[in-house]
């Protein structure tokens, strides 16, 4: 089903169904990211982004530092392009192993001290750090783009970034204080075409009960990049994942017999226009920066588009475990 009348089950407003979320945690994170990500360090390039279980797994052991009254930890990966494990093979934390591979990720470690304004010192190794730290992988490129280390860091979700130049030389005054919006389109189920011009106010488009991935077009990026939303927390989340470009041309090929017309449905899709992003911000985000949706009053206003067509606007509901958009406004005629 795509397009219905309310009926027994009444889709919930966003804000009955909000639960706060950590805003400063999500905050840091963003920010430890923009201060990291594509910054030179000599000769090398660094990329910052959010790090995964997977991530977490590789690590053998971490090297504890006292940074100004908090913990931070780093464990090697990648060190000039070799896999290293912090540890004997009786899986115990080796000194000697750590104290050899300072030198070699110090560019690595100069850059996480400037984005924390603390310098940092090793304290002690260790096999675990808490889970509830922000973890970061970090990685240094060489010209040839090949990466030469790897670095996971694990911070604590409160506490202080440095504020941090452009990677790359700044633009001109002016450009830095343009400001534009990103938007992100959520894919959503195709509308049968002979159902489009009853659709009205009142009726509910399903988008289902997957988890919601936008495709996210951010001014000043030259491709768009996938983000998981969720509604229920405020915010988004950058992927690694690229988004596949939609079709261009979503008509039957000109060979095929043409369609029944009952049977013919319009590619569809929900857009949502966020805030504003500055030239800095920007060049800051990467995979694991959060971006806060555009609510109001917990209710997020979207855009429903069809072949193309903006069809109306409503408010994104939850719809039991799922969602979908109840409209509250339809494009006539002459407003398509």
């Amino acid at each position: 089903m795509t397009a219905s009348r309310l009926t027994a089950e009444r889709p919930l407003p966003l804000r009955d169904r909000l639960r706060a979320i950590d805003a400063d945690r999500a905050d840091r994170q963003t920010r430890l990211i923009g201060a990291l990500n594509a910054r030179h360090s000599g000769a090398l390039t660094l990329a910052a982004r959010a790090a995964f279980a997977r991530d977490r797994r590789a690590a053998g052991a971490w090297i504890g530092f006292e940074a100004g009254g908090q913990r931070a930890y780093v464990a090697p990966l990648l060190v000039e392009g070799e896999l290293v494990r912090l540890t004997g093979g009786d899986g115990v934390p080796d000194p000697a192993l750590a104290a050899r591979l300072l030198p070699a990720i110090e560019p690595l470690l100069a850059a996480l001290e400037t984005a924390l304004g603390e310098d940092l010192r090793p304290s002690a190794l260790v096999t675990e750090v808490p889970d509830d730290l922000i973890l970061l992988r970090l990685d240094a490129s060489c010209a040839r783009h090949t990466i030469r280390h790897r670095l996971l860091i694990a911070l604590a979700g409160a506490g202080e970034v440095a504020a941090a130049a452009l990677p790359a030389a700044p633009p001109p005054a002016l450009v830095n204080t343009l400001r534009a919006r990103w938007r992100a389109t959520i894919p959503a189920p195709a509308i049968p075409a002979a159902r489009r011009g009853t659709i009205g106010r009142g009726d509910l488009l399903l988008l289902g009960i997957g988890p919601l991935v936008a495709r996210l077009s951010i001014p000043g990026r030259d491709t768009d990049v996938a983000a998981r939303l969720e509604p229920s927390k405020g915010s988004m989340t950058l992927q690694e994942d690229l988004v596949p470009a939609p079709d261009t041309d979503p008509s039957p090929s000109a060979a095929s017999a043409p369609p029944e017309w009952d049977s013919l449905s319009v590619p569809t899709c929900i857009e949502i226009d966020g805030g504003l992003l500055s030239a800095q911000d920007v060049a800051g985000l990467a995979a694991g920066s959060v971006l806060p949706l555009p609510q109001t009053g917990g209710t997020l206003r979207v855009r429903v588009v069809a072949g193309g067509t903006t069809i109306g606007s409503g408010e994104l509901v939850a719809v039991g475990e799922g969602f979908g958009v109840l409209f509250d406004r339809v494009a006539t005629r002459g407003e398509e």
